[in-house]
């Protein structure tokens, strides 16, 4: 699957029809990623470990037959102005103490 050609929704589809996985989506993803890091140097810190811990609930939701989330299972960035609980943002100069509304996603 050649996810960067996809549509959200069409993603989606994928995960419903068993035609690829949340987990599989984000592993390739990562696989770009560290591909390409090296010459771009787009990201300040990567969260492998809780994006394939994500992605695995995702897909656990996906077998209970569960509605998702428009962004569920979806790999994204945030800009590095955004605060993540725990997770050095270039405002601060310390890891932030809470997320910013816009880093939450549905558990």
């Amino acid at each position: 699957m050649e996810f960067t050609k996809l549509t959200i929704p069409e993603i989606h589809k994928e995960f419903h029809t068993k035609k690829t996985t949340a987990l599989e989506l984000v592993q390739r993803a990562i696989e770009v990623i560290e591909k390409k890091e090296k010459n771009l140097g787009a990201f300040i810190s990567l969260d492998i470990e809780a994006a394939l811990k994500a992605a695995e609930k995702v897909d656990e939701r996906i077998e209970k037959g569960e509605e998702l989330g428009i962004l569920e299972g979806i790999p994204f960035a945030l800009k590095d102005n955004i605060m993540m609980k725990d997770k050095n943002c270039l405002l601060y100069t310390s890891p932030s103490p809470r997320d910013s509304w816009a880093s939450r996603m549905p558990s």
